[in-house]
């Protein structure tokens, strides 16, 4: 079974780097409600702790982020957003906005990039290349836009958050985005699934390499694939990797469609952040002004996928 539960630091920088550019009305809501405007920022990922769970329950992450509909998603969760009135509620889909622009600009860089790495590593790792690469992006990010300690740096307490905002967001997906995809979850599940993520990030926090030895070791003696290990980050760069695409190498702009792009990673950012500050816009001037919700925003799913071939003037 692919393991599909990613890491936190490049969707936290990402946020934080976005709030900088947005207006002072908010960022006032932002800085009023950093947790779970942060928690937002790590998108419908913590449902991807819901993994144990039967189906269709630990699938609700995936089909979020393969929906064929984002403007659908995301129109019912600003009309949630105004019905509610809660600052938790509106920075937390803020957030949200940040980590979708994100994964839609990234993800077909990382799919292409996936196939590309497999020579690196052995066969037991290539179902976890998107992990592996995740971890790389974390540890680049880090060092270079962050300036922390990679080794020391504590990534789960990214996910800190007060009780009850955390029982608020929980309400929010039982209650609206959970039913959207005819799934039942209750508050408790995705409480349960926040605080197992931010444990687990806690756990491959690894401060020693001891951890990564040891975890490896156990996936050796068990013959299981490199599942948990690839979420413990890298402790050097390995340059031959090109991991920020460097070398300027040609992928698919979109998932689903054949236009090139040879944008390096940071570039991808780039585009990425323009896209987030035009969809966090427009979502807050719904909420606070009833100007709509413009559907060409929404182009793409967290994929990366083209949903709509007239929507690219969006761009």
């Amino acid at each position: 079974m692919r393991c599909k539960m990613p890491s936190n630091v490049i969707h936290y920088y990402f946020a934080k780097t976005v709030k900088e550019e947005l207006n002072s009305d908010i960022k006032a809501i932002i800085d009023n409600n950093s947790q779970a405007f942060l928690l937002g920022a790590q998108g419908p990922d913590p449902l991807f702790y819901l993994k144990f769970e039967k189906e269709p329950l630990n699938q609700l992450g995936e089909y979020i982020h393969k929906a064929t509909d984002a403007h659908l998603i995301f129109q019912a969760s600003a009309d949630y957003a105004k019905s509610r009135n809660s600052g938790t509620i509106i920075a937390f889909l803020l957030g949200q906005l940040c980590h979708y622009a994100a994964d839609a600009v990234i993800h077909p860089y990382v799919y292409y990039k996936e196939k590309d790495m497999l020579k690196f590593y052995p066969a037991n790792a290539h179902e976890n290349m998107h992990v592996i690469l995740e971890s790389a992006f974390d540890y680049i990010c880090m060092r270079d836009n962050m300036k922390v300690n990679t080794v020391f740096h504590k990534s789960y307490k990214n996910l800190n958050i007060q009780a009850a905002a955390r029982k608020e967001i929980a309400v929010y997906y039982s209650k609206l985005i959970a039913p959207m995809f005819n799934i039942e979850l209750s508050p408790e599940k995705v409480m349960g699934a926040i605080k197992l993520m931010r444990v687990f990030l806690r756990f491959c926090d690894d401060t020693t390499g001891i951890k990564y030895l040891f975890i490896r070791a156990l996936e050796i003696i068990a013959r299981a694939p490199q599942c948990v290990s690839p979420f413990v980050r890298p402790r050097r760069e390995k340059i031959n990797e090109d991991w920020m695409n460097l070398n300027r190498a040609s992928f698919a702009k979109y998932h689903n469609e054949p236009e090139l792009t040879n944008e390096t990673f940071a570039e991808l950012l780039l585009r990425a952040e323009k896209d987030a500050v035009k969809l966090i816009v427009n979502f807050y001037d719904y909420i606070s002004k009833d100007i709509a919700l413009d559907k060409q925003l929404y182009y793409r799913n967290y994929s990366g996928e083209l949903l709509e071939q007239s929507a690219k003037i969006a761009e």
